[in-house]
């Protein structure tokens, strides 16, 4: 089925053609570095045969990183409280008003989720990235699939720390599970017009206020009754991802997925 997304030729920005390159960047140099050197995991570094050129975790890391036990709460993405029951809801978030219609998390934002995700925010950790997107599209991809979204994008940064960091995770983690997903990767379709405060330097109750009106729609898309895939590294007030599921809905969207690679564990 085709979905209503459509670009014009102004939508058309230099950040799909900067997308895809740059998965070919790292899909050639990650060949190229394979045939020279022996595979290594990118989370270990320790020598394993992946199934193909692009990065993967070795088997133990994958089972350091995602606990098979963790039962998430399908709204709101929170770690379900023993006892709660088979609703479809939990505690937590019972008888809110969420901007978000489902929470799809990886992992819990704790050991080594936690090193991998602070890890995933450098430059030099692309490749740990994308192995932990194709981990998601693996783990996830069923669910997701299920749920039929119609393309996907990434929480964005703004320019400033885009430069300085030189990389944004959330898009990484976004390429690879779309691709692998078939899914339009749309890494230009959100901006963030200004800089914010860094939310983990905020209590709970601030953050809210300090992306209120921060990202935008770009010009261009149409999303009148779409359903948006919405990536990121980490969930955890939920406070960015509302506001972007806020504005992905002012602009058309009728529903809005949001996939993690950790969920922080709520207090």
């Amino acid at each position: 089925m085709s979905h209503p997304l459509t670009i014009t030729p102004r939508g058309k920005p230099l950040g799909r053609l900067y997308c895809r390159a740059s998965r070919l960047w790292r899909a050639c140099r990650s060949a190229a570095v394979n045939m020279v050197f022996p595979p290594v995991c990118p989370f270990c570094s320790l020598e394993f045969q992946p199934a193909g050129f692009t990065p993967e975790l070795c088997p133990n890391c994958v089972a350091r990183l995602v606990l098979d036990n963790v039962v998430f709460c399908p709204r709101c993405g929170n770690r379900r409280p023993a006892g709660a029951g088979a609703a479809p809801d939990c505690p937590r978030c019972r008888g809110q008003r969420l901007p978000v219609d489902a929470v799809v998390p990886l992992g819990l934002y704790q050991a080594e989720m936690r090193r991998a995700v602070v890890r995933m925010k450098q430059l030099r950790e692309q490749a740990l990235a994308a192995a932990v997107g194709g981990l998601m599209a693996q783990r996830l991809g069923p669910g997701l699939a299920a749920r039929s979204p119609d393309l996907a994008t990434a929480v964005p940064k703004h320019w400033l720390r885009r430069l300085r960091l030189g990389t944004n995770s959330a898009e990484i983690l976004m390429e690879s599970l779309a691709e692998r997903l078939g899914l339009p990767a749309c890494g230009d379709l959100l901006r963030c017009r200004r800089k914010t405060k860094k939310q983990g330097m905020l209590a709970v109750g601030e953050r809210a206020l300090n992306v209120r009106g921060a990202f935008h729609v770009a010009a261009g898309y149409d999303l009148r009754g779409t359903h948006v895939l919405l990536i990121d590294d980490i969930l955890t007030s939920g406070a960015t991802a509302s506001e972007v599921a806020r504005v992905l809905k002012k602009a058309g969207a009728v529903r809005v997925t949001v996939a993690v690679a950790a969920r922080a564990v709520a207090r």
